[in-house]
Formats: structure tokens, C-alpha cells, sequence
């Protein structure tokens, strides 16, 4: 039974992160609204994440850790804490990144009528100019689409009701590396189910900021990319060929 003294459930995924995590949980801690739970979702840190997460127990009195150190994986670790989740509406955030102080009720507002929302992401707050040089600066004002399909949220800036996400059984956790929200989003809209922007919920994301991070982060998007159009497979898409796949790591 859902508890009706809170509004939403906010899921954090997250493994080593206690170096970083005080930063979103502060962020949490000082939305409009307080009528949420927070549940961090440990993927079997060793670095004492946990006793990071428990510290903000004051602050934010409806937090717990939930374990989802079964399998490795952020797919795994959204899923543990989305299927324990006390409410009706869900939320997905990231430990390094940081939301605006709307972003709850943002994303609540949003899943009055729509089944999934995606929020706004924003790189100019937690990432230095260097980075910038790299990377590139974005400021995600649109629900991005990708291979000539379907729009999709982001997994770490990302709303979802509970009977949606159950319907749906959760992320899959085969994917490694990214696209497992792509994958999500484009079974809820085939399944008929809606995706919206929440244009008010902007979450300030942390890019990578070193190379090996940045390298190994394009090498997994290649392989999940490949999955993605595996299963999806639609006129009109463009093809999977190592070609394309160099040039995307490459980019």
C-alpha cells in the first residue's frame, strides 16, 4: 500500500560514492517540498557511502539505504529502490549531480499526467571550463531522441509511476554502460504509455573529467548503442556499422 503521507520517492543509485553524495543529498534536503522519501540504493560500495547517506538522516527523516549489491549496475541498483518504494511516483537521481530546489515537486507535477517525465539537464554549475573545452557545454532543454526514434528522459533526471515501472518490469539490467533508459522509454511509448518534459526540473549533471573516464564511457555507449538498435530495429534508423561505431566513440 502506498503511504499517503508522502508525495514521491526519490531513488539515488549509487556505488563508491561518499565522497559525493552530501552534495545531492543537500540539494534534497532543501526542495519546496518535504513530503518524499529518499532511498539510497548502495550497489555494494566499499568506501563508506553508507555512513555518508546516514548522516543527512536528520535532515531528510524519511531517508533509507536499501542494498542492490546483487548485480552491478545502475539499472540494477534504480530497480532495487524504485520496487521498495512507498509512493506512487517515482524519481531517479544520480549521487554526483545536483538538483534544483523544484525538482521534486517538478517532477510530481509532471506524473499527475504523464506516465514518465524527464527533467532539464544543465553542465555549467558543476563542471569546469576545461571540461567545457572537451566536452562541450549543454544545457538540455528537450527530451532527447536518438536513433531517428523515439524521445526519452535521461535515467538520472527521470519520474515514473510505480504501476508504470512495474508494468514494464523495470529497467533491463543486460544493459552495461548506458541506453538502459532509452530502452525503458521506448518500451513504455510502444506499450502506449506517455513521456513528458518537466521543463521546470533542472538537474545540474556532472560530466566526466578525465580522459580515461571520458574514453571508457564512449567505449560502453558504443556496445549499448549496438544493443539498442539490436532490439528496435526500425526503418529509417541509421545502420549499425564499426564505421559509425568509431565515429561515435570518437566524437
Amino acid at each position: 500500500m502506498p503511504d499517503e503521507s508522502l508525495r514521491a520517492s526519490v531513488v539515488i543509485p549509487v556505488r563508491d560514492g561518499a565522497a559525493v553524495i552530501g552534495i545531492q543529498l543537500a540539494a534534497l534536503a532543501a526542495q519546496s517540498v518535504s513530503d518524499f522519501e529518499v532511498i539510497v540504493s548502495d550497489n555494494g560500495s566499499t568506501d563508506g557511502t553508507r555512513a555518508a547517506a546516514l548522516a543527512w538522516q536528520d535532515r531528510l527523516p524519511h531517508l533509507r539505504i536499501v542494498d542492490s549489491s546483487q548485480r552491478a549496475g545502475v539499472a540494477q541498483a534504480r530497480n532495487v529502490g524504485a520496487r521498495v518504494a512507498a509512493t506512487d511516483k517515482i524519481m531517479f537521481c544520480d549521487a554526483d549531480d545536483v538538483a534544483c530546489p523544484v525538482w521534486v515537486e517538478s517532477i510530481a507535477t509532471g506524473l499527475d499526467t504523464a506516465d514518465i517525465v524527464g527533467g532539464v539537464l544543465d553542465t555549467r554549475d558543476l563542471n569546469p571550463r576545461s571540461i567545457h573545452g572537451l566536452v562541450g557545454e549543454f544545457n538540455v532543454a528537450e527530451l532527447p531522441t536518438t536513433l531517428r526514434y523515439l524521445p526519452y528522459a535521461y535515467g538520472g533526471d527521470m519520474g515514473v509511476r510505480k504501476v508504470v515501472f512495474e508494468n514494464l518490469d523495470g529497467f533491463d539490467v543486460t544493459y552495461r554502460g548506458g541506453h538502459e533508459e532509452v530502452d525503458f522509454c521506448w518500451r513504455a511509448q510502444e506499450a502506449g504509455y506517455s513521456v513528458a518534459l518537466a521543463p521546470d526540473a533542472v538537474l545540474h549533471y556532472r560530466l566526466k573529467d578525465d580522459l580515461r573516464g571520458m574514453v571508457r564511457q564512449r567505449y560502453w555507449f558504443g556496445r549499448s548503442n549496438a544493443q539498442l538498435q539490436a532490439r528496435f530495429r526500425r526503418p529509417g534508423m541509421p545502420p549499425f556499422t564499426i564505421r559509425r561505431q568509431v565515429r561515435i566513440l570518437g566524437s
